[in-house]
């Protein structure tokens, strides 16, 4: 089986990087053919490996980061677009939720410890 948080973080990176080159190389074929450059050195890309590139890819229209088109004119494939939730997401490829381990952890405040804190404190003082 592929490794398929390998799959993503190398789509998000050529996403990101041909997002911006313009509607010329934004398109589905040039960035398919630049994640199979990219992998072919770190998994062996047999039949599953590309279905689970092809499925990665898909995934990323499913939830809404790319859509199909770049404008009125050029509504279908293979023009894609990121949309608002891609540009957002894009921006910050480290907080990627899908990628566990590029995705930073938020602080989280344990409320219960520090109510006993406080209260431990308040006894001290009086």
């Amino acid at each position: 089986m592929a490794d398929l948080l390998l799959i993503r973080k190398t789509l998000l990176e050529v996403i990101k990087e041909y997002s911006s080159g313009g509607d010329g190389v934004f398109q589905q074929r040039p960035i398919l053919h630049e994640v199979v450059d990219r992998l072919k050195s770190q998994i062996t890309l047999d039949r599953d490996a590309e279905c689970s590139i092809l499925t990665t890819w898909g995934d990323l229209f499913h939830e809404r980061y790319l859509s199909w088109g770049c404008d009125i004119y050029n509504p279908d494939p293979p023009f894609i677009h990121l949309t608002e939730k891609g540009k957002n997401s894009f921006e910050n490829l480290s907080r990627d939720p899908a990628n566990p381990s590029g995705c930073s952890p938020r602080p989280r405040r344990d409320s219960r410890r520090l109510h006993r804190i406080r209260k431990k404190r308040e006894n001290e003082l009086c």
